[in-house]
């Protein structure tokens, strides 16, 4: 599969949870910044989905920007589906770096308990 189909699939999925959790979702019209708003009473989230991989280091990570330009400030949460445990993740854009998100599954190796976001508190 390429990207865009990746994409599809993961936007797709998080729509389903979304829809299947009772929210209102809109699905904005022309070119912007995220890809789903919800609608919470006349609270807009703007919503922007990625697709989150595991890596070795037993970390989500996925891309918290594009074209090298940061989403801070232009949505407000990241919507996050991971394929290997079809889980879907809502995270807070102000709770992850400007380039690169990364959610623990596992404790890291150093032991390190700071400045560390574990999955399973943004579990959508």
């Amino acid at each position: 599969m390429n990207t865009n189909q990746i994409g599809l699939i993961s936007e797709s999925k998080i729509l389903t949870r979304f829809l299947e959790k009772g929210e209102i979702v809109l699905k904005p019209v022309g070119d912007q910044r995220y890809d789903l708003v919800l609608d919470r009473g006349g609270d807009f989230m703007r919503v922007q989905c990625k697709t989150g991989r595991i890596k070795d280091n037993g970390a989500i990570e996925f891309g918290t920007s594009s074209l090298d330009k940061s989403y801070i400030g232009e949505i407000d949460y990241f919507a996050v589906y991971v394929p290997e445990i079809n889980t879907v993740f809502l995270v807070p854009v102000n709770d992850v770096g400007e380039k690169k998100g990364y959610l623990r599954l596992l404790l890291p190796a150093n032991k390190q308990k700071k400045h560390i976001n574990y999955a399973y508190k943004y579990v959508y």
